[in-house]
């Protein structure tokens, strides 16, 4: 009996063998079965909606109906590859975390219809002013002069 061996060649250099050492990847059957109905009918849009970790900045949440373009945009369309029906979360950079669902997508903009998640209040910023007096009381009168108009 003969048995042939092979080299693993790594990442990057063509080899159709697996490395004896490297596991088999597991794939539940919940997988197979989505991979086999997403391939038995291409055309059709996938029936789950995907979720992104990305956080996206809207300044302007102020009505339901939100429309991405520019950067934005070709971000979510060419890196993270979003299809209608996929979920997005949004900020106004004020406090508010908003999620949106892809309702229209296109090579310009997207339309996503949002609805407010969590309003975070306004923090109340605090100053903490820690001064070593001089000898100078010109100096200190204005340090208390420049502290005041903060």
């Amino acid at each position: 009996i003969h048995t042939r061996q092979h080299t693993w060649r790594g990442p990057g250099e063509a080899s159709r063998y697996r490395s004896p050492q490297a596991p088999l990847p597991v794939v539940s059957p919940i997988e197979v079965r989505a991979s086999k109905s997403a391939s038995e009918n291409p055309s059709s849009e996938d029936s789950t909606a995907r979720s992104f970790d990305t956080l996206f900045y809207a300044p302007d949440m102020s009505t339901p109906d939100y429309v991405m373009e520019g950067e934005e945009l070709a971000h979510l369309v060419k890196a993270l590859r979003a299809r209608v029906g996929d979920h997005v979360s949004l900020t106004d950079g004020r406090g508010g975390l908003f999620t949106g669902t892809l309702v229209a997508l296109d090579r310009r903009a997207a339309q996503l219809e949002t609805r407010l998640v969590r309003q975070d209040p306004a923090p109340t910023p605090s100053l903490t002013l820690v001064v070593a007096p001089t000898k100078q009381s010109e100096r200190f009168e204005w340090l208390i002069e420049k502290a005041t108009e903060l």
